[in-house]
């Protein structure tokens, strides 16, 4: 359909190129754009990986105390309500040039899905299910790895794939601001030499990055969860009375 539109509507080059410009760039300059991705995948990975480490914590504080979800819930919605890309800036300012601003403004967009979602798990246990494992005198940590944590499994991993696409966006946000490498730093330097097919490249190969990524995260969070997709076919297999 692209090769079609840009042949039938003869589309400069410079506006939309062709399919095949693209494969030729993406054949013929793989070296360099292989660099610019590891650069950002690496940025990616960091951010996400800090926001597991904080988000799920955080929701967990929160399911637990509800003093530190007043505290905590209206701070988080506020941060999400400030564009990134307005604070990417003072990132830098605070914290150098370097790897830890682009990694920092990746955390800030990934950790919010991560926090909601899993509250939302922690919380999605069936109160007789607590009172039946407190009836038999399970301790609050035993709950929490044999009932809460289970139960929570799907909706952690909900949020991990909503938060593994946007850590790229936020990687990508950072290095429009600061970088002198990165496949954000490739797409503006192609760009400012309207080199549109090796914009195109770059873009088609962060989608690429952001679709493995989120495959990755499923696949995991299949494994870990198979026995909730199990639960939900037998229960759709159940007949209606």
């Amino acid at each position: 359909l692209w090769y079609c539109v840009v042949r039938l509507f003869s589309i400069p080059s410079y506006l939309v190129p062709g399919p095949a410009s693209v494969v030729e760039v993406l054949v013929h300059d793989w070296r360099y754009l292989g660099i610019q991705s590891m650069v950002t995948l690496v940025e990616v990975l960091s951010g996400f990986a800090i926001s597991v480490i904080v988000g799920v914590p955080v929701a967990i504080i929160i399911v637990y105390s509800a003093t530190m979800e007043r505290i905590l819930y209206p701070l988080l919605v506020a941060s999400q309500s400030v564009p990134k890309i307005a604070i990417a800036p003072l990132l830098i300012f605070w914290a150098g040039i370097g790897l830890l601003p682009k990694v920092l403004v990746a955390f800030l967009i990934a950790v919010f899905p991560i926090i909601v979602d899993s509250v939302i798990g922690l919380r999605s246990v069936e109160p007789e299910m607590l009172y039946l494992a407190h009836s038999m005198g399970a301790k609050e940590l035993r709950i929490f790895w044999s009932v809460r944590l289970p139960t929570a499994l799907p909706n952690i991993f909900a949020g991990l794939k909503i938060s593994i696409t946007l850590a790229v966006v936020g990687a990508i946000v950072a290095e429009f601001i600061q970088a002198d490498a990165g496949l954000g730093y490739a797409l503006l330097q192609a760009s400012s030499a309207m080199d549109t097919a090796m914009s195109f490249a770059i873009i088609i190969l962060l989608s690429a990055i952001g679709v493995a990524l989120f495959a990755l995260v499923s696949a995991i969070g299949n494994r870990l969860t198979y026995w909730h997709s199990s639960q939900r076919s037998a229960e759709l297999a159940v007949p209606i009375s």
